[in-house]
């Protein structure tokens, strides 16, 4: 339905008479396909637009019902002729709303967010790739406030390489648009799913996530949602945080947060008890992110969430035996996973383990990522046969304990 993308969309030089109007928006199909032809939309945007428009004719049902019935078999033309007016004003005044202005335009979705949906997308004005999440307003009116955190957060990140570029945002009727920078490879949850990562895969991907956090860090900000699912790859190798609606703003007169947010099964056991916590909680996430890449799930994934809200606390930290992976590893994930935060090592000092100082270049993850060479698949394959799976203590309390 698109021929250029690039170029801006702009209407006919013609203004059409009433009678073409009807005619264009006599049925949901005939006024999408008009737009489509207006604006140059993708087939994407036009399928983005297609429930809403269907919404509008409902609104309208009477104009609908008018349209099929002949003056000559008892139909008022003049209440006809009305309601077809109302339904083309309704119809243009959509048009006026969510085409007028089309910085952006939808290509196909990709995802749902904590908030809204996210789509593939491009801008209009240079065909540049995007991510945009889409936000009803409407549905969303409890959650503005972590809206707006998330923008903010998006706002102050730029200029970090391991931090989701954020390009502007705006709202068109209910619907608040942020455009973000989009990458092609997904996110390191698709990978895990698929399969678990290698070691050196994920040493290359936890040094980033540190390096995010670390740049966070320096404006006062904690993520409060590290999990795989909100880390970005790129097939170049970038490796970048997103998801930023818990973010939370650490000040000088209150260094630590005190509200209960993120993902139950990532979460740190001072943020279950909703003690006071710093940039600290991250580092637990990140241990148990860790996890989740080298095993494909969290530790106590089978625990139903609000039962793991009650244990992670009380139970002891699943820290991982020495033999199951390397030394380096083994020594790094199990000071994330430190239940004291105050013994927990800070960012400075995680970035300073072998683990992550020894991890490769960034530009080597691409290809630890690929298994398309059939000797790395065997090689895999036998490792999974003969390696044991880490059994943390805190799965076998919560699979033990007798309350549901």
């Amino acid at each position: 339905m698109s021929a250029d993308l690039t170029s801006a969309p702009t209407a006919s030089l013609v203004a059409p008479t009433a009678a073409e109007l009807a005619e264009h928006f006599s049925t949901v199909a005939s006024a999408l396909s008009y737009w489509a032809d207006k604006y140059k939309l993708s087939a994407g945007h036009v399928n983005f637009l297609k429930q809403p428009t269907i919404e509008v004719f409902e609104q309208h049902e009477d104009a609908l019902l008018d349209l099929d019935v002949p003056s000559s078999m008892g139909g008022d033309a003049e209440g006809k002729a009305g309601g077809v007016s109302s339904l083309v004003a309704a119809l243009q005044s959509f048009e006026d709303v969510h085409l007028k202005r089309l910085d952006f335009m939808i290509l196909k979705p990709v995802g749902k967010g904590a908030f809204g949906r996210v789509f593939k997308g491009v801008r209009v004005a240079d065909g540049a790739e995007v991510a945009l999440k889409v936000i009803d307003l409407e549905e969303a009116k409890e959650d503005v406030q972590t809206i707006a955190t998330e923008i903010r957060a998006l706002a102050a990140s730029k200029g970090c390489p391991q931090l989701i570029t954020y390009y502007t945002s705006y709202v068109t009727g209910t619907l608040l648009w942020i455009a973000m920078e989009y990458l092609d490879a997904g996110s390191v949850l698709d990978k895990v799913k698929i399969k678990p990562l290698r070691e050196s895969a994920a040493a290359i991907i936890c040094r980033e996530v540190l390096l995010g956090l670390d740049y966070l860090a320096l404006d006062g900000k904690i993520h409060r949602d590290i999990k795989a699912a909100n880390i970005l790859l790129s097939s170049a190798g970038n490796v970048k945080l997103a998801d930023f609606g818990a973010s939370g703003q650490l000040t000088d007169t209150m260094t630590k947060c005190n509200t209960f947010v993120g993902s139950p099964y990532w979460m740190a056991p001072e943020v279950m008890t909703q003690s006071r916590y710093d940039g600290k909680a991250d580092i637990w996430s990140l241990g148990i992110t860790l996890l989740e890449m080298l095993n494909g799930k969290p530790p106590m994934h089978d625990v139903p969430p609000l039962k793991a809200i009650r244990l992670i606390p009380k139970n002891p930290s699943p820290q991982v035996p020495r033999g199951i992976y390397g030394d380096e590893l083994t020594t790094f994930i199990n000071a994330c996973l430190t239940k004291d935060p105050a013994q927990r090592p800070s960012l400075s000092e995680l970035l300073k383990f072998p683990f992550i100082r020894n991890a490769r270049p960034i530009e080597d993850l691409p290809g630890l990522l690929t298994r398309s060479s059939e000797k790395t698949e065997k090689k895999d394959k036998k490792d999974a046969a003969t390696r044991p799976e880490p059994t943390a203590k805190s799965e076998a309390a919560a699979k033990s304990d007798p309350e549901a």
